[in-house]
C-alpha cells in the first residue's frame, strides 16, 4: 500500500511507510484544459466539480474504490502537477524510458 493511510479494503495491510519505507504516492485524476481557456469558464467549471466533489454520489462512489474527494482549486491543481513533474523526472530519466512522437 503505498498510500498516506491505509486502504480499507485492505486494513490489515501496513502501508510502506508504516513497513519503515519513506514513500507514499497516491493517485491523482483532474480535468484539463487547453491553454488560454478564458477564466470564466476555468472558473465556472472549477466551481461545477467543487460541488460534485461533495455530493453524497461521488464520495460513496469514490468510497468504492478506496478513494475520496480532494478537491483542489485550478491554482492548486496547477501546483501538484508542477511538484509532480519534478518529483518524478529523476525516476523517469533513469528508467531510460523516451517518448515516441
Amino acid at each position: 500500500m503505498t498510500g498516506a493511510k491505509r486502504s480499507p479494503f485492505l486494513p490489515d495491510v501496513q502501508t510502506m511507510k508504516e513497513a519503515g519505507y519513506n514513500i507514499v504516492v497516491e493517485s491523482l485524476s483532474g480535468v484539463f484544459l487547453p491553454a488560454n481557456t478564458p477564466d470564466k469558464i476555468v472558473g465556472a467549471l472549477s466551481d461545477a466539480m467543487r460541488e460534485a466533489s461533495r455530493s453524497k454520489e461521488m464520495i460513496e462512489s469514490l468510497a468504492r474504490s478506496g478513494s475520496e474527494p480532494a478537491f483542489q482549486t485550478s491554482a492548486e491543481f496547477t501546483q501538484t502537477i508542477k511538484f509532480e513533474i519534478v518529483r518524478w523526472a529523476p525516476v523517469v530519466k533513469a528508467s531510460g524510458f523516451v517518448a515516441l512522437d
